[in-house]
């Protein structure tokens, strides 16, 4: 008798169990996969290379600026340094330390308009990023697509994927069409 409570034991032990976790997964929807490069489609966009051109333009200008007056440092550096001989040394040290201001001032300004730089490149992104999830949440939705994954170059999850699954030249498509400039002078859309 004992040997048969034992075997009955291990029989409901060892049976699955219908419970809630297996209801679930049978609940699920199959899987409709479609994969997109969004470091691609970005890169490939009007309004990526409106971005950009709007960013380098910015740097030159900022880059003349500060040039200029990096210039004027300079001449004026070697200008004291002729005169060091010629001048009362407590009038060389206040204009050396006068200058030393000066390029303190300077490197604050060229890191703050670099902050600015980036500032304005994550603002034309976000506009960028925000239309392109539209894009695919638009594509997802006419084929039927639940899990749409990310094959950029930096995105090493995904190994191999069937040509057939790929919907990035779609993606493209609409998001040229969607948008191709970006508005460096307001805040970025909120995320979605």
């Amino acid at each position: 008798m004992r040997v048969i409570l034992i075997a009955f034991f291990i029989a409901v032990c060892a049976a699955p169990v219908a419970g809630p976790r297996q209801a679930a997964a049978q609940q699920l929807p199959a899987p409709v996969i479609a994969v997109i490069d969004v470091s691609e489609v970005e890169r490939r966009s009007i309004a990526w290379r409106d971005l950009t051109t709007k960013i380098d333009a910015q740097r030159e200008a900022i880059k003349g600026q500060l040039g200029a007056e990096e210039q004027a440092i300079r001449d004026e550096d070697a200008a004291l340094s002729q005169q060091q001989t010629v001048l009362d040394p407590t009038i060389f040290a206040q204009r050396q330390n006068a200058l030393r201001e000066r390029v303190a001032n300077l490197q604050r300004a060229a890191r703050q308009n670099q902050q600015e730089i980036e500032r304005l490149f994550n603002l034309g992104r976000a506009q960028i990023q925000t239309i392109l999830r539209q894009a695919a949440t638009q594509i997802a939705a006419e084929l039927g697509v639940n899990i749409m994954l990310n094959i950029s170059n930096n995105d090493q999850s995904v190994l191999f994927v069937d040509p057939a699954f790929v919907v990035t030249e779609e993606a493209l498509k609409r998001l040229d069409a969607a948008i191709q400039t970006v508005d460096l002078t307001r805040q970025p859309a909120p995320q979605q």
